[in-house]
Protein backbone atom coordinates (compact mmCIF):
# COMPACT_ATOMS: atom_id res chain seq x y z
CA UNK A 1 0.00 0.00 0.00
CA UNK A 2 1.13 3.37 -1.01
CA UNK A 3 1.33 6.09 1.75
CA UNK A 4 1.18 9.75 1.37
CA UNK A 5 4.98 10.41 1.46
CA UNK A 6 5.53 7.23 -1.56
CA UNK A 7 3.30 9.53 -3.97
CA UNK A 8 4.78 12.51 -2.92
CA UNK A 9 8.00 11.16 -4.11
CA UNK A 10 7.01 9.80 -7.16
CA UNK A 11 5.53 12.50 -8.37
CA UNK A 12 9.09 14.15 -8.20
CA UNK A 13 8.28 16.45 -5.57
CA UNK A 14 11.57 17.52 -3.60
CA UNK A 15 9.65 19.66 -0.36
CA UNK A 16 9.88 21.98 1.82
CA UNK A 17 8.83 25.93 1.54
CA UNK A 18 11.86 27.57 3.98
CA UNK A 19 11.06 30.17 6.63
CA UNK A 20 15.00 30.38 6.89
CA UNK A 21 17.14 32.91 4.49
CA UNK A 22 17.26 31.80 0.97
CA UNK A 23 14.95 29.69 -1.16
CA UNK A 24 17.65 27.40 -2.94
CA UNK A 25 16.36 24.37 -4.32
CA UNK A 26 17.66 20.86 -3.57
CA UNK A 27 18.78 18.42 -6.03
CA UNK A 28 16.22 16.18 -7.29
CA UNK A 29 15.40 13.59 -9.73
CA UNK A 30 12.88 15.54 -11.61
CA UNK A 31 11.53 19.49 -11.51
CA UNK A 32 8.21 18.32 -11.44
CA UNK A 33 5.34 20.02 -9.35
CA UNK A 34 2.39 19.61 -7.59
CA UNK A 35 -0.47 21.67 -7.12
CA UNK A 36 -3.38 21.55 -4.37
CA UNK A 37 -6.48 22.96 -5.11
CA UNK A 38 -9.07 23.10 -1.88
CA UNK A 39 -12.85 23.69 -3.01
CA UNK A 40 -14.05 25.20 0.01
CA UNK A 41 -17.82 23.70 0.88
CA UNK A 42 -17.65 20.62 -1.01
CA UNK A 43 -18.72 20.91 -5.03
CA UNK A 44 -21.36 18.70 -6.41
CA UNK A 45 -19.83 15.70 -7.80
CA UNK A 46 -22.78 14.79 -9.49
CA UNK A 47 -22.69 18.08 -10.90
CA UNK A 48 -18.96 18.48 -11.72
CA UNK A 49 -18.89 14.67 -13.64
CA UNK A 50 -22.15 13.72 -13.83
CA UNK A 51 -22.82 9.40 -13.91
CA UNK A 52 -25.48 10.36 -17.36
CA UNK A 53 -25.92 7.40 -17.85
CA UNK A 54 -26.69 6.01 -15.14
CA UNK A 55 -30.76 4.51 -15.62
CA UNK A 56 -31.42 6.71 -12.22
CA UNK A 57 -29.71 9.75 -12.86
CA UNK A 58 -32.38 11.96 -14.08
CA UNK A 59 -35.01 10.32 -11.75
CA UNK A 60 -32.54 10.93 -8.53
CA UNK A 61 -31.18 14.46 -10.08
CA UNK A 62 -34.69 15.84 -11.15
CA UNK A 63 -33.90 19.92 -12.54
CA UNK A 64 -30.69 19.42 -11.41
CA UNK A 65 -29.92 16.67 -13.97
CA UNK A 66 -27.96 17.75 -17.35
CA UNK A 67 -28.18 16.77 -21.23
CA UNK A 68 -26.58 13.80 -22.77
CA UNK A 69 -23.58 14.87 -24.86
CA UNK A 70 -24.38 15.99 -28.16
CA UNK A 71 -27.47 17.68 -27.36
CA UNK A 72 -27.95 21.69 -26.41
CA UNK A 73 -26.40 22.24 -23.13
CA UNK A 74 -25.35 18.69 -22.57
CA UNK A 75 -22.71 17.03 -20.54
CA UNK A 76 -18.82 17.04 -22.00
CA UNK A 77 -18.46 12.94 -22.92
CA UNK A 78 -15.48 11.44 -20.95
CA UNK A 79 -16.08 7.46 -21.06
CA UNK A 80 -19.88 7.01 -22.18
CA UNK A 81 -21.18 7.07 -18.58
CA UNK A 82 -19.64 9.91 -16.90
CA UNK A 83 -19.02 13.11 -18.32
CA UNK A 84 -18.37 16.85 -17.39
CA UNK A 85 -20.45 19.91 -17.30
CA UNK A 86 -20.48 21.91 -19.77
CA UNK A 87 -18.89 24.70 -18.36
CA UNK A 88 -15.61 22.56 -17.91
CA UNK A 89 -13.92 22.66 -21.46
CA UNK A 90 -10.67 23.53 -20.22
CA UNK A 91 -10.35 19.91 -18.19
CA UNK A 92 -12.26 18.21 -20.47
CA UNK A 93 -9.50 18.77 -23.13
CA UNK A 94 -6.92 17.48 -20.52
CA UNK A 95 -8.93 14.90 -20.20
CA UNK A 96 -8.67 14.02 -23.84
CA UNK A 97 -4.67 14.94 -24.22
CA UNK A 98 -4.30 12.25 -21.35
CA UNK A 99 -3.22 15.13 -19.11
CA UNK A 100 -6.27 14.52 -16.46
CA UNK A 101 -7.64 12.58 -14.51
CA UNK A 102 -11.09 12.36 -12.77
CA UNK A 103 -11.28 10.34 -9.70
CA UNK A 104 -15.00 10.22 -8.28
CA UNK A 105 -16.43 9.11 -5.40
CA UNK A 106 -13.51 9.07 -3.20
CA UNK A 107 -13.76 10.12 0.54
CA UNK A 108 -12.48 10.58 4.08
CA UNK A 109 -13.91 8.45 7.09
CA UNK A 110 -15.45 11.50 7.91
CA UNK A 111 -19.31 10.43 7.87
CA UNK A 112 -21.25 13.39 9.60
CA UNK A 113 -22.70 16.71 8.55
CA UNK A 114 -20.19 19.40 9.31
CA UNK A 115 -18.68 20.74 6.40
CA UNK A 116 -15.86 22.42 9.13
CA UNK A 117 -15.33 19.01 10.44
CA UNK A 118 -15.25 17.26 7.05
CA UNK A 119 -12.69 19.71 6.08
CA UNK A 120 -10.52 19.51 8.98
CA UNK A 121 -10.36 15.49 8.20
CA UNK A 122 -9.50 16.02 4.55
CA UNK A 123 -6.90 18.62 4.88
CA UNK A 124 -5.30 16.61 8.33
CA UNK A 125 -5.34 13.29 6.58
CA UNK A 126 -6.87 11.84 9.84
CA UNK A 127 -9.41 9.19 10.95
CA UNK A 128 -11.31 11.62 13.01
CA UNK A 129 -12.18 15.40 13.52
CA UNK A 130 -8.84 16.57 15.97
CA UNK A 131 -6.71 13.84 16.35
CA UNK A 132 -4.49 15.97 14.08
CA UNK A 133 -3.17 19.81 14.41
CA UNK A 134 -0.80 19.54 11.16
CA UNK A 135 -2.00 18.35 7.67
CA UNK A 136 -0.90 15.42 5.50
CA UNK A 137 1.15 17.05 2.97
CA UNK A 138 3.21 19.08 5.87
CA UNK A 139 3.80 15.67 7.37
CA UNK A 140 4.91 14.64 3.55
CA UNK A 141 7.80 17.25 3.67
CA UNK A 142 9.71 15.79 5.50
CA UNK A 143 11.98 13.81 4.02
CA UNK A 144 12.07 16.22 0.84
CA UNK A 145 14.21 18.79 2.15
CA UNK A 146 15.29 21.64 -0.13
CA UNK A 147 12.31 23.04 -2.18
CA UNK A 148 9.81 25.42 -0.93
CA UNK A 149 5.71 25.07 -0.69
CA UNK A 150 3.77 27.91 -0.76
CA UNK A 151 -0.10 28.83 0.63
CA UNK A 152 -1.60 31.52 -1.80
CA UNK A 153 -3.76 32.69 0.27
CA UNK A 154 -4.14 34.69 3.30
CA UNK A 155 -3.98 32.13 5.87
CA UNK A 156 -2.09 28.98 5.77
CA UNK A 157 -4.41 26.10 5.06
CA UNK A 158 -4.52 23.12 7.73
CA UNK A 159 -3.24 20.65 4.79
CA UNK A 160 -0.10 22.86 4.82
CA UNK A 161 0.57 23.69 8.68
CA UNK A 162 2.74 22.09 10.52
CA UNK A 163 6.36 21.90 11.63
CA UNK A 164 7.96 21.60 8.38
CA UNK A 165 8.52 25.70 7.00
CA UNK A 166 6.22 26.82 4.33
CA UNK A 167 5.85 30.45 2.89
CA UNK A 168 2.81 32.72 1.52
CA UNK A 169 1.10 35.06 -0.57
CA UNK A 170 -1.79 36.58 -1.06
CA UNK A 171 -3.06 40.01 -2.93
CA UNK A 172 -2.95 42.83 -0.25
CA UNK A 173 -6.27 44.49 0.94
CA UNK A 174 -4.11 47.54 1.04
CA UNK A 175 -2.39 49.67 -1.16
CA UNK A 176 0.94 49.15 -2.32
CA UNK A 177 3.76 50.62 0.03
CA UNK A 178 5.72 52.90 -1.91
CA UNK A 179 9.52 52.17 -2.06
CA UNK A 180 10.90 55.30 1.02
CA UNK A 181 8.53 52.79 3.09
CA UNK A 182 10.28 49.73 2.02
CA UNK A 183 13.83 51.45 2.53
CA UNK A 184 12.82 52.63 6.12
CA UNK A 185 11.59 48.85 6.96
CA UNK A 186 14.32 47.34 5.62
CA UNK A 187 16.58 50.01 7.77
CA UNK A 188 14.56 49.09 10.99
CA UNK A 189 15.05 45.36 10.77
CA UNK A 190 18.09 45.00 9.26
CA UNK A 191 20.02 44.30 12.69
CA UNK A 192 17.35 41.61 12.97
CA UNK A 193 17.61 38.82 11.66
CA UNK A 194 14.37 37.48 12.18
CA UNK A 195 12.78 40.25 10.78
CA UNK A 196 14.70 41.27 7.80
CA UNK A 197 14.19 37.51 6.51
CA UNK A 198 10.86 38.03 6.53
CA UNK A 199 10.91 41.12 4.71
CA UNK A 200 12.93 40.39 2.46
CA UNK A 201 10.95 37.11 1.51
CA UNK A 202 7.80 38.86 1.09
CA UNK A 203 9.64 41.38 -1.13
CA UNK A 204 10.96 38.48 -3.11
CA UNK A 205 7.58 36.85 -2.98
CA UNK A 206 5.75 40.37 -4.56
CA UNK A 207 8.45 40.66 -6.69
CA UNK A 208 8.23 37.15 -8.52
CA UNK A 209 3.68 36.99 -8.20
CA UNK A 210 3.76 40.51 -9.77
CA UNK A 211 6.67 40.79 -12.35
CA UNK A 212 4.47 39.64 -15.14
CA UNK A 213 1.71 41.91 -15.09
CA UNK A 214 -0.48 40.54 -11.96
CA UNK A 215 -3.00 43.50 -10.76
CA UNK A 216 -2.94 42.35 -6.77
CA UNK A 217 -6.35 44.04 -6.96
CA UNK A 218 -8.86 41.95 -4.83
CA UNK A 219 -12.01 41.02 -7.34
CA UNK A 220 -15.29 38.76 -6.33
CA UNK A 221 -13.81 35.15 -5.29
CA UNK A 222 -14.30 33.76 -8.92
CA UNK A 223 -12.19 36.76 -10.70
CA UNK A 224 -9.49 36.09 -7.65
CA UNK A 225 -9.02 32.57 -8.56
CA UNK A 226 -8.14 33.40 -11.96
CA UNK A 227 -5.30 35.90 -11.10
CA UNK A 228 -4.03 33.10 -7.93
CA UNK A 229 -3.83 30.74 -10.91
CA UNK A 230 -1.87 33.06 -13.00
CA UNK A 231 0.30 33.91 -9.76
CA UNK A 232 0.86 29.96 -8.29
CA UNK A 233 2.58 29.36 -11.86
CA UNK A 234 4.93 32.41 -11.47
CA UNK A 235 6.09 31.12 -8.16
CA UNK A 236 6.59 27.87 -9.85
CA UNK A 237 8.58 28.65 -12.65
CA UNK A 238 10.37 30.87 -11.29
CA UNK A 239 14.31 29.48 -11.12
CA UNK A 240 14.28 29.61 -7.08
CA UNK A 241 10.74 29.16 -6.62
CA UNK A 242 8.75 27.15 -5.03
CA UNK A 243 7.94 23.49 -6.48
CA UNK A 244 4.91 23.26 -4.38
CA UNK A 245 1.74 25.43 -4.03
CA UNK A 246 -1.66 25.25 -2.06
CA UNK A 247 -4.87 27.36 -3.24
CA UNK A 248 -7.95 27.53 -1.81
CA UNK A 249 -11.57 28.58 -3.65
CA UNK A 250 -14.59 28.33 -1.82
CA UNK A 251 -18.42 29.16 -2.02
CA UNK A 252 -18.95 25.44 -3.09
CA UNK A 253 -22.00 25.50 -0.78
CA UNK A 254 -24.49 25.87 -3.26
CA UNK A 255 -27.70 23.62 -1.94
CA UNK A 256 -30.09 26.49 -2.45
CA UNK A 257 -30.57 28.18 -6.17
CA UNK A 258 -27.25 25.75 -7.38
CA UNK A 259 -28.68 25.80 -10.68
CA UNK A 260 -27.97 23.43 -13.69
CA UNK A 261 -26.51 24.15 -17.02
CA UNK A 262 -26.41 28.19 -16.18
CA UNK A 263 -26.50 29.27 -12.40
CA UNK A 264 -23.88 30.23 -9.26
CA UNK A 265 -22.78 26.31 -9.70
CA UNK A 266 -22.23 26.55 -13.57
CA UNK A 267 -20.46 29.74 -13.02
CA UNK A 268 -17.86 28.44 -10.56
CA UNK A 269 -17.15 26.05 -12.43
CA UNK A 270 -16.21 28.51 -15.00
CA UNK A 271 -14.27 30.13 -12.89
CA UNK A 272 -12.55 26.80 -11.43
CA UNK A 273 -11.75 26.05 -15.49
CA UNK A 274 -10.32 29.47 -16.71
CA UNK A 275 -8.11 29.09 -13.55
CA UNK A 276 -6.71 25.30 -14.34
CA UNK A 277 -6.28 27.72 -17.98
CA UNK A 278 -4.09 29.71 -16.45
CA UNK A 279 -1.85 27.52 -14.34
CA UNK A 280 -1.63 25.14 -17.65
CA UNK A 281 -0.70 28.66 -19.52
CA UNK A 282 1.30 30.07 -16.96
CA UNK A 283 3.16 26.57 -16.56
CA UNK A 284 4.27 26.29 -19.89
CA UNK A 285 6.76 23.58 -20.48
CA UNK A 286 7.37 23.21 -16.44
Amino acid sequence: MLSRRDVIKALGLTAVASSSPGLALAAADTDSRFVLVVLRGAVDGLALAPAYHDDRYRDVRGELALGKPGTDDGVLELDGFFGLHPSLPTLHELYGANEALLVHAVASPYRERSHFDGQDVLESGATAVGLARDGWLNRALSPLAGTPAIALAQNTPLVLRGDNATTSWAPSRLPDADEDTIGRLQRLYAEDEFFATRLEQALKSQEIAMGMGASGRRGNEAQQFGELMTSAARFLVAEDGPRIAVLEFGGWDTHANQGAVAGQLANRLAALDRGLANLRDGLGKA
